[in-house]
């Protein structure tokens, strides 16, 4: 049975974060204008903003950075209608983000989590201020005083762990600084009644210490039409964020940095609409996006996080200029769901229901050489303490229909994860031109499984009509290396190669199915680890004295023993399972980026091409099928295509005033949900239609623009995202359901910089 981590009502209140909010917003009028973060003060010959990546401990030009990767600052961000991290995936080539409602899961180049539970590790490590965060819940923080984004493609096993065998994602926050009192307020109002306040408030307080507050507050009315005898607020949006930051630095040698962000988020419930399935075939060549906004309901809604981070940033420089650094971090999560699992008002109602919590607290140290000399040197050692808690107080499912009404599901789950790591990297300047860098890291991990599962018939104890509560404990451990060797050529300033080969590892895990319905049920069993290779080569040149950059890079990916998460009909109720896929799962393709400035004209595109292919597996389908082959379908949410522009011009009008219209556009192509993708001859051709129908999800298509205004520290924008209210879904982590795309939403945002 797939764990879900979702919430029962959490008693929490946002009026202190919003008088916290009002105060920062009128407290203190400063006399400076907001500073840019440092990334992007500074410009080369072309007039491009620097673009740094910071994810190998060292701050380092993308253009001589060995590794694919998109970076966009704070301004970008907000120029390109970027606010949540589904967003992202229109900003970067090979990334997809699959939003279930109550958690995301994040996939690049293919690989990294297909859907949103607890057991099965992601590809993708999302990280804040140098802090891994909860993997897959608690990812709807909005972006609000954001320095920039890094988003990496490729093994990083390195640096950001084993687990980032696809990628990693690195979040930066704003910092403190000394460069006086300055801050920013900002107020919008758009369509769904669409209500937001920002601020920001950076404030010195004498020469060694500096103190910023940042907050934000959202509400929007819900984007559906729900009719039926429902209780709630489904999809209606109540959002709360508050941040903190102190930075004490008593010399230039020591700098201690401590950040707090506390966030809260109320949806009133996850909507989701069942995929329609018509009475015959032949069948559509992919499921109708068609009345995803007027939905059936008829069970209480509910859908409340919050979250707490906090952050300890020391770093002591000495006196040979080798650096000390430590991240410490600890994280705490609450999270309640009550959500429907037929998305229909038809009677009797089937919910899920669950309240649940998640720890984290993780220690990272890092030993850094000089960044000068032909030979440098990174060692480093992490900890990770990851506990997920689900109490067994609430019926984990309801369900009504037949052959299985009136039964209640209890979870009590407990699933407590370490990690431990030791790593290094070394790099050699061969020549003046070329350089060898080579890294590894040795992880030893556990993974533990308490997990009981019991009935209620009709009320009462199952087990008073002879079907005692089903037990799964387990514990697991893993060892495993991972690392990269990469050559760079420096041909000349304008043209950086590189090579490189590196290797990633999941560690495994355990399929929490137990099923008490008596004989015949699936057992709990272990899923091995899975390990890939990724071979990569890319160019980064620059054209036209800095004004035109690109990178370009190819890769070919070999995946062992890849972890497939996929529903089963073969289990009660189509529950999930991850199970390793044998053969050789394989990866490859292109991507290409480039970002342009002419003057008052600036540019940004990125394109991918990806080929994936499965190995050999045959799946259980249940009933009268025994299983379906899936070797070589495509792997699931790995789309062949992806494509993204964003342009602007500056007019420049009386008393430097500025016009600047912004657009942008976004092309998905189609992918699938699942491994099942009707190619099996040997299954019923009415099988087959059924899943192309239900899994091929069509292309994506998203038009988004901003017309700004600025006078001195006055801002004016008007908006729109996917104006061409492309109607898109995602399938829903329960079976049968999808989750819809925002539709177009516009407004006015009007901000000032003190």
């Amino acid at each position: 049975m797939k764990k879900r981590l979702g919430s029962a009502p959490l008693r929490a209140s946002v009026s202190s974060l919003a008088l916290a909010a009002t105060w920062l917003l009128v407290a203190h009028p400063a006399a400076a204008q907001t500073a840019q973060p440092a990334a992007a003060a500074a410009a080369d010959e072309g007039g491009q903003p620097i673009v740094t990546v910071t994810a190998e401990r060292r701050t380092v030009n993308l253009q001589a950075a060995p590794v694919a990767a998109s970076v966009a600052s704070g301004v970008q961000l907000q120029q390109r209608g970027v606010y949540t991290v589904d967003q992202l995936q229109f900003i970067s080539p090979s990334l997809t983000v699959t939003n279930y409602g109550d958690g995301e899961d994040f996939n690049i180049r293919g690989i990294g989590k297909s859907e949103t539970n607890i057991q099965t590790p992601s590809g993708i490590v999302v990280y804040r201020d140098g802090v891994a965060t909860f993997p897959g819940f608690f990812t709807t923080e909005p972006y609000f005083d954001i320095a920039n984004i890094e988003i990496l493609r490729g093994p990083q096993g390195t640096f950001a762990g084993q687990n980032a065998s696809g990628g990693a994602i690195f979040v930066t926050e704003n910092d403190p600084n000394f460069s006086g009192d300055h801050g920013s307020i900002e107020a919008g109002y758009g369509n769904y009644n669409d209500v937001r306040l920002r601020g920001v408030l950076n404030m010195p307080l004498g020469d060694t210490f500096a103190i910023r507050i940042a907050g934000n507050l959202e509400h929007e009315d819900s984007f559906f039409s729900v009719h039926g005898p429902f209780t709630g607020q489904p999809g209606r949006l109540q959002q709360a964020n508050a941040r903190i930051s102190l930075l004490w630095q008593p010399t230039p040698a020591l700098r201690m940095e401590f950040k707090n962000d506390y966030n809260y988020s109320d949806f009133g419930g996850i909507l989701g609409s069942p995929i329609p399935t018509p009475a015959a075939p032949p069948y559509p060549t992919y499921a109708s996006a068609s009345n995803l906004f007027n939905v059936g309901n008829n069970v209480h809604n509910l859908a409340i996080a919050d979250w707490d981070r906090s952050v300890l940033n020391i770093a002591y420089t000495f006196p040979d200029q080798v650096v000390l650094k430590s991240i410490s971090g600890y994280q705490v999560g609450r999270s309640g769901l009550d959500y429907t699992l037929d998305g229909t008002a038809q009677l009797p109602a089937d919910f899920f229901t669950v309240i649940g919590q998640e720890n984290i607290y993780s220690e990272e140290l890092n030993l850094l050489s000089p960044d000068t000399g032909h030979f440098r040197w990174i060692l480093g050692g992490y900890f990770q303490s990851d506990t997920v808690r689900i109490p067994g107080t609430r019926a984990g499912f309801d369900i009504s229909e037949e052959p299985l009404a009136g039964i209640d599901i209890l979870l009590d789950y407990r699933t407590p994860k370490t990690t431990e790591a030791a790593f290094g990297q070394v790099t050699y300047d061969i020549t003046d031109a070329l350089q060898l860098v080579a890294g590894a890291r040795y992880t030893h991990s556990t993974f533990q499984l308490d997990d009981t599962t019991s009935l209620l018939i009709a009320g009462f104890p199952a087990a008073l009509f002879g079907l005692p509560p089903e037990v799964a404990h387990a514990k697991l451990n893993d060892d495993a290396v991972t690392g990269k060797i990469d050559l760079n050529w420096k041909i000349n300033h304008d043209n950086f190669v590189y090579i490189y080969v590196a290797n990633g590892h999941k560690p495994g895990g355990i399929n929490t199915t137990p099923q008490p319905f008596g004989p015949g049920s699936t057992p709990v069993v272990p899923f091995r680890p899975e390990d890939l290779t990724t071979y990569e080569i890319g160019w980064k040149p620059t054209f036209f004295d800095g004004h035109l950059r690109a990178q370009l890079d190819g890769f070919y990916t070999t995946y062992q023993r890849f972890q497939l998460s996929y529903s089963n009909p073969s289990i009660a109720g189509n529950q999930s399972i991850i199970q390793n896929v044998p053969g050789q799962t394989t990866i490859g393709g292109v991507e290409a980026q480039a970002q342009g400035v002419f003057g008052d004209f600036s540019f940004q595109v990125s394109a991918d091409y990806l080929h994936t292919q499965l190995g050999s597996s045959s799946m259980p389908l249940g009933g009268p099928f025994a299983s379906e082959n899936v070797s070589r379908n495509q792997q699931p949410y790995a789309p062949q295509w992806t494509f993204n522009v964003g342009a602007q011009y500056s007019f420049h009008l009386p008393n430097d005033q500025t016009l600047t219209p912004h657009v942008d556009y976004s092309y998905t192509s189609d992918q699938w949900a699942s491994p099942f993708q009707g190619r099996d001859a040997t299954v019923p051709v009415s099988t087959r239609l059924l899943e192309q129908y239900l899994f091929h999800l069509r292309p994506i298509s998203l038009v988004n623009a901003q017309l700004t205004w600025v006078n001195g520290p006055v801002q004016i924008s008007a908006y729109g995202t996917n104006i061409l209210n492309y109607q898109y879904f995602y399938p829903s982590g329960t079976p049968g359901l999808r989750i819809a795309g925002a539709p177009a939403q516009y407004g006015v945002r009007i901000s000032r910089s003190f």
